[in-house]
């Protein structure tokens, strides 16, 4: 079993059919429980029941909660619209507890773990950027960060945040948002480009296409590809997320040197999150 830190937010989406438990960080630490790691996430919940709701739910998952500080300010919630696709465009609720995890960690350190998770939401709130970029540097293992650009969001904070993990993973339009260069599946180039780009780009990077499927670069300058399975979508919530989760599991837990088709395990999760409605998948 693996140990796995995940930094940032966890919220309530408000959809049409009512509030749904997520939080991109915390949607990939339930899938990482749930694929047999420990997962621990370090985030702030208010003192209300939202909160109560999601402690109950997050311990449901397996998610270890010790690093979850409760704080006066109320837990996240986001209005979330679909379009007529199944895509989802985000309004968040503003001065929620998410955006004070380093004011509630104050001197308490990062746990250790084999590898730690981040996002660019949490971290546009300066004061948990500049907290969790001090834990960056003693963090003993391998450092992830799924880029999440959610309006307003500052181009040079974005790429200060991209250059610091040993694995950056975006999706087609947050590269060219990051690089300020066009992608394609089917350009073998991308890490290269992005490098010419910008001189400190992380030594390995994972893009994600969709229905396209996803391509893999690492520092050993191996390619690797994911195909995604034909299916139905009801909405895209979360499904990057599931897929952020096999990233990691199978890079950290399974194997440190991957197969040929390990994307195409990270692209299944993937499309099992967008074949339901809602982040996470339902407990019996």
């Amino acid at each position: 079993m693996s140990r796995i830190i995940i930094f940032g937010e966890i919220l309530w989406d408000c959809l049409p059919s009512g509030p749904r438990l997520g939080g991109a960080p915390l949607n990939a630490a339930a899938n990482l429980s749930l694929l047999g790691n420990e997962a621990i996430m370090v985030s702030a919940l208010g003192k209300d029941k939202f909160g109560e709701r999601a402690l109950e739910a997050m311990k449901r998952y397996g998610v270890n909660t010790e690093f979850v500080q409760v704080g006066d300010h109320p837990t996240g919630t986001v209005e979330v619209t679909l379009n007529e696709e199944g895509d989802a465009t985000y309004a968040f609720t503003p001065n929620c507890a998410w955006q004070h995890i380093a004011e509630l960690m104050e001197t308490t350190p990062l746990p250790e773990g084999d590898a730690l998770l981040y996002g660019s939401l949490a971290n546009h709130v300066h004061e948990n950027w500049s907290w969790l970029k001090g834990q960056l540097e003693n963090f003993p293992g391998l450092k992830f960060c799924d880029i999440n650009l959610r309006d307003p969001w500052e181009l040079e904070l974005v790429q200060e945040i991209a250059a610091t993990p040993d694995v950056l993973k975006c999706n087609e339009t947050e590269y060219e948002a990051i690089t300020q260069s066009e992608a394609s599946v089917s350009d073998m180039s991308l890490l290269r480009s992005a490098k010419e780009k910008l001189s400190d780009f992380p030594n390995n990077l994972c893009v994600t296409f969709g229905k396209d499927g996803a391509l893999y670069f690492s520092e050993k300058n191996e390619i690797f590809s994911g195909a995604t399975s034909d299916i139905e979508v009801v909405d895209s919530i979360g499904a990057g997320d599931a897929f952020m989760a096999g990233l990691i599991h199978q890079l950290v837990s399974v194997d440190e040197d991957p197969e040929l088709d390990f994307l195409n395990v990270c692209c299944q999760l993937g499309a099992e999150a967008a074949s339901r409605s809602g982040a996470l998948p339902a407990l019996a």
